[in-house]
């Protein structure tokens, strides 16, 4: 039964597993790792896994593009939450600037006569 196992010697070798490639349609996989971070962060995450150099390029690129998102969202977060906050100190100090004048020109006293339905 050993016998029947044996190869000859004048066959070819037995094809060695076929290495797994990126998904063909990577510029998809590109735009959908920017536009969700998450699915990049997974892509990224499961292709850098494996042992073929452009397994590891295109989860590495994946990666990168989820990561640039991210960082994108945090700069445009902060630049609209600082420009809000902003507006609203501007409002602030102009409501302050409204109640310390209110407030300076009610102790004034004047000398102006009074209107005539007004009773003393």
């Amino acid at each position: 039964m050993a016998e029947e196992l044996k190869k000859p010697e004048g066959a070819p070798p037995a094809p060695a597993a076929a290495a797994e490639v990126p998904p063909e349609p990577t510029a998809l996989f590109y735009v959908l790792s920017f536009v969700i971070p998450l699915a990049g962060i997974i892509l990224g995450a499961i292709y850098l896994s494996k042992p073929d150099a452009a397994n590891k390029k295109f989860g590495k690129m994946c990666l990168t593009l989820a990561l640039t998102c991210i960082g994108v969202i945090i700069v445009a977060y902060c630049c609209f939450f600082g420009a809000y906050l902003s507006f609203i100190i501007a409002y602030l100090i102009i409501i302050l600037i409204v109640v310390v004048a209110a407030a300076a020109g009610s102790t004034a006293t004047t000398n102006l006569p009074l209107p005539p339905f007004h009773h003393r």
